[in-house]
């Protein structure tokens, strides 16, 4: 279990690393239950181990179950500041008896992780002699820095744990907490769904059977199906895989293969690993946390056709009347895989109550009429034809991608937009171009201004707004309130896709409330192409407002011109600026809605302090001197809270004071307007 800093926490130890795990444990020779029974490594342990951040303390907490596995708890306690956090995962793992070697991997963090700290397994040794006769484990923390560790069993503690696990279980028939199911509970049929996200989830079945082979482990048959249409509305086709894996405390299925024709690329797969649900944590009565393993709900993750781990999970709950029939069903399943022709007799079990009362279905279409093997094998073929047909896009479906839908604001009624999403590949950050079409006469008008953000740690995206592209619509409200926060949401087989709004708590006064926009395959295909007519859509809007100030100087006289003290800057002049906010503001060129801006703020305040800095002969007669105090805490990870005060004093014209105060985070004054429209802002 080696810790060092890192900027990420593996919550689940690789397939490949259990398969090492797997065949190193099923080399040893299996130890009857009572053998190990004199040198019990059941108990907990108080150890310690170095890190990067120094010696550190922890609790390891085990119980020895059937056939040498391991279950426990392990607790890590990381010093921050004066105190101590502890931070509990589950362990599992195995113990060997004939050399007493100790292997274990994590589980689930049952609170945050601890930051900078990462944990994947240990290697030890139990010496029931060692610790004067208490019990010690010792060994190596997997993992870059590999320290070392050991841990003395305590005999206070470890007693209590041994007296809860004796102690009757609180109701008929329940398991002790954190124990694993047991293999004799494993067998069954799991029916759920199939799928990376709601948009493109199957119905779906895991067929599941235990053989005791004399290993260590056992080994595990089984089969999953699932049916895919081929295209919206189509009837689907049903995909059968080949299953073979052990039990270890989850499902691992190792070998998958195809029984007839393999599933489409976004469903097709290479390995199945699966474990039991289990409930919300609770106290235990030896005061460690305890949950219970739900054995009729599990979830399965899957490694795909490119051998790595994808989105797709299978979700799925325990059919009692199915499992009683396993092995006839799971027959008939595989028979119906290797021949497709016969399919229509395998959809319901011998004996079923309904099966002489009407037609033979097919598999995985209910209520299907009778139909020849040849007919069914042009009707499957027919559907490949539509599928590979539909699977030559022009686009491959993706966030980065064009999107047309509608978006909903408070008080407003729903408007049409289009969203084209870029990514540079290399980072979470992402760039958007967005069309909006308001009411204008009877038709609609369009608007064009950009985006900027990034893909979150959850897989949902942020866009925020950046500036306008085009002219601004006259009188439009709330600008920085036109942004995106959603989730994407694909169906890769069909070739559809979706963004979706999600709840913007942490973005309230930036985001769009609600939204929703169906991916375009024919734009996505031209990017480049879509955003250039999105940004020309006010061309001639533009065109027009500079004849109209051609036509204004053209015609004015002299004295009608801007004043001799106004300053106009070139093209070349502003093209050194990163985006054209500044030139807006030093024009005059903004929309009315600029204060909200933070960018627009720090300017202001930079603007006000060094006017009074280089230019104090230039005040007005109208102006005031202004202190600013400002208090801030800060805490570094780890370390105690940090208050710094500063003061800057700045002589400001009076017509900015308010805006100077307000912007630099100063509380207005009682009853003065800014007040009240801080408390307006507040209750909305």
């Amino acid at each position: 279990m080696a810790l060092h800093l890192s900027g990420s926490i593996a919550f689940r130890l690789s397939i490949a690393s259990i398969f090492v795990l797997c065949a190193f444990c099923s080399r040893a020779q299996a130890q009857p239950a009572q053998a190990a029974k004199p040198t019990s490594i059941t108990g907990v342990y108080n150890g310690t181990c170095a890190s990067d951040q120094g010696p550190m303390k922890f609790k390891l907490s085990l119980t020895l179950q059937d056939r040498g596995s391991l279950v426990g708890e392990f607790t890590l306690y990381v010093a921050q500041g004066a105190d101590q956090k502890a931070y509990t995962c589950d362990v599992k793992g195995r113990f060997i008896a004939t050399n007493r070697m100790v292997q274990l991997i994590r589980g689930g963090w049952k609170s945050p992780p601890p930051v900078g700290l990462d944990m994947s397994a240990m290697n030890g040794v139990f010496d029931p002699e060692a610790g004067n006769g208490a019990g010690r484990i010792s060994g190596t923390m997997r993992g870059g820095l590999s320290p070392k560790f050991e841990a003395t069993r305590d005999a206070d503690e470890s007693a209590k744990l041994v007296a809860a696990e004796k102690a009757p279980a609180a109701q008929p028939g329940s398991r002790p907490p954190n124990t694993i199911i047991p293999r004799t509970e494993i067998e069954g049929m799991y029916v759920g769904t199939y799928g990376s996200n709601p948009d493109d989830k199957v119905p779906a079945k895991l067929y599941v059977k235990f053989i005791d082979d004399g290993s260590v482990n056992g080994k595990l048959d089984g089969l999953f199906t699932f049916d895919v249409p081929p295209s919206a509305g189509a009837k689907p086709i049903t995909y059968t895989y080949k299953l073979t894996g052990y039990y270890g405390g989850s499902l691992v299925f190792y070998s998958v293969k195809p029984l007839g024709k393999p599933a489409p690329d976004a469903y097709a797969l290479q390995q199945i690993s699966a474990e039991f649900d289990r409930t919300p944590l609770v106290t235990g009565r030896n005061g460690q946390m305890e949950f219970t393993y739900i054995r009729e709900q599990i979830l399965a993750k899957m490694v795909g056709s490119n051998g790595l781990p994808g989105k797709n999970k299978f979700e799925g709950k325990w059919d009692k009347d199915a499992s009683t029939k396993l092995d006839t069903l799971m027959a008939a399943a595989q028979r119906g895989a290797e021949n497709p022709a016969g399919a229509t007799a395998l959809a319901q079990a011998p004996n079923s109550p309904s099966s002489s009362a009407r037609a033979p279905e097919s598999a995985g279409q209910p209520g299907a009429s009778k139909q020849s093997a040849s007919a069914q094998i042009d009707s499957v073929m027919a559907a490949v034809r539509g599928y590979n047909a539909h699977a030559a896009p022009v686009a491959r479906p993706s966030l980065v991608g064009v999107f047309n839908g509608t978006y909903t604001r408070a008080n407003e009624p729903p408007t049409k937009f289009k969203l084209t999403i870029t990514h540079n590949g290399q980072s979470p950050d992402i760039e958007g171009v967005a069309t909006i079409y308001l009411p204008a006469g009877s038709g609609t008008k369009a608007y064009t201004y950009s985006l900027k953000g990034a893909i979150d740690f959850n897989g949902a995206f942020h866009l925020l707004v950046n500036e306008w592209d085009t002219i601004p619509p006259k009188d439009f409200k709330d600008f920085k309130s036109m942004g995106f926060n959603g989730e994407f949401r694909s169906n890769v087989n069909q070739h559809t896709a979706r963004i979706i709004s999600l709840p913007t708590a942490n973005l309230a006064s930036f985001v769009i409330p609600q939204f929703e926009a169906a991916w375009d395959a024919k734009e996505s295909a031209d990017i480049k192409g879509t955003i250039a007519a999105q940004k020309a859509v006010g061309d001639a809007d533009l065109a027009a407002a500079l004849k109209a100030r051609d036509e204004v100087l053209k015609n004015a006289k002299p004295m009608q011109l801007a004043s001799k003290d106004l300053v106009r800057k070139s093209q070349a002049y502003w093209d050194v600026y990163r985006n054209d906010f500044i030139r807006e503001v030093f024009d005059g060129g903004f929309a009315d809605d600029v204060d909200k801006d933070p960018a627009f703020q720090i300017m202001f305040i930079n603007y006000v302090d060094e006017f009074s800095k280089n230019c104090a002969a230039y005040f007005p007669g109208a102006h005031q001197t202004v202190t600013i105090t400002t208090t801030t805490t800060t805490r570094p990870p780890g370390g105690a809270f940090n208050t710094t005060v500063t003061t800057k004093t700045v002589e400001v014209d009076s017509r900015f004071i308010p805006k100077y105060v307000e912007f630099s985070g100063v509380d207005p004054a009682p009853g003065s307007e800014q007040e009240k429209e801080q408390t307006a802002k507040t209750f909305a």
